[in-house]
């Protein structure tokens, strides 16, 4: 047997060992540290409304890319602050989202957002430095990642299982969810050996819309009332590498039927909603413009479509 073949099975031997290995998941936060993502994301909605002769679709499609920069220590917290910077951005709407088009001209080139990261790759307490219309919006879709990659609390290894608790956030739910996650395998990538985590359960409560639709200044806003509620079906898988802490891919997929109460027009109708959205660690410098097409939007998984 030659080295190079001996050498070689050896180093397979081991990433297939590592994976096996119970391992503590955590992210070293090293003042100055930058990941950058290219986030994904489709909003696919059915919005059943008699007056406008039956159900009508409501789409966005976007991509971006994603940069988390970690800050100094917060003193006997256990975290540290942290910036999530938003950048590269195209958005396209479909059907009823059209509305939302002229937004696009007043979009900054860059949308910042600060707050708190810990060593499980939680984000917390994100808030725009500065207001714009679609900040609120994208800032839900860019930090809801935040809760649902966090590092399990304890050493887990292939066929592990535990349970996740998310938070109550602004723009996803009031109530807290409870997620079912295991350690599903492991994935080769670039010459690293990934853990593979995945994830499923039930997001229930109310989303009040009210302050998103009303700096989007959109039907709805202060004084109205906008809230859709109802149960979503989630689905989660993340790709971390054990040896640096780091989180190489993200996927999320949520569905279910809801209701949209847009009280300030008298509107009460139900929406079958299947959102996805997927981030991809980007090497350093990485742009996504030269890379994604955005594609309109049909939500065809409903078999039903816009009237005529």
């Amino acid at each position: 047997m030659s080295i190079s073949v001996l050498a070689c099975g050896c180093v397979l031997a081991m990433g297939a060992a590592g994976a096996q290995d119970p391992v503590l998941l955590r992210r070293p936060l090293e003042p100055g540290a930058k990941d950058e993502y290219k986030v994904e994301f489709q909003i696919k909605q059915m919005i059943d409304v008699p007056e406008m002769g039956g159900p009508q679709p409501f789409g966005i499609a976007g991509v971006m890319k994603s940069t988390v920069q970690v800050g100094q220590p917060v003193p006997d917290k256990g975290v540290s602050k942290a910036e999530l910077v938003l950048s590269e951005v195209r958005l396209k709407f479909d059907g009823l989202a059209a509305m939302m088009e002229s937004l696009l001209t007043d979009m900054p080139k860059e949308m910042r957002y600060q707050g708190t990261i810990d060593p499980r790759n939680r984000l917390a307490d994100m808030k725009p430095v500065a207001q714009n219309p679609v900040g609120p919006f994208l800032g839900v879709a860019a930090t809801a990642w935040g809760q649902m990659a966090a590092y399990p609390d304890q050493t887990v290894k292939v066929g592990d299982a535990w349970e996740l608790t998310l938070p109550k956030a602004p723009g996803l739910t009031n109530k807290e969810a409870k997620l079912q996650f295991k350690a599903a395998g492991a994935k080769e990538l670039e010459g690293k050996t990934l853990i593979v985590l995945a994830g499923e359960g039930t997001i229930e409560g109310t989303t009040d819309l009210t302050d998103m639709m009303s700096q989007a200044g959109m039907a709805g806003g202060p004084g109205g009332g906008a809230r859709i509620y109802g149960p979503l079906k989630v689905k989660v898988e993340y790709w971390v590498d054990p040896a640096t802490g780091r989180l190489h891919r993200y996927a999320v997929q949520m569905a279910g039927k809801q209701t949209l109460d847009l009280a300030s027009m008298g509107l009460v109708a139900p929406v079958d909603v299947n959102i996805t959205s997927q981030m991809t660690l980007l090497k350093p410098g990485e742009s996504t413009l030269e890379k994604i097409q955005v594609d309109p939007v049909r939500n065809e998984e409903s078999g039903k479509q816009a009237a005529p």
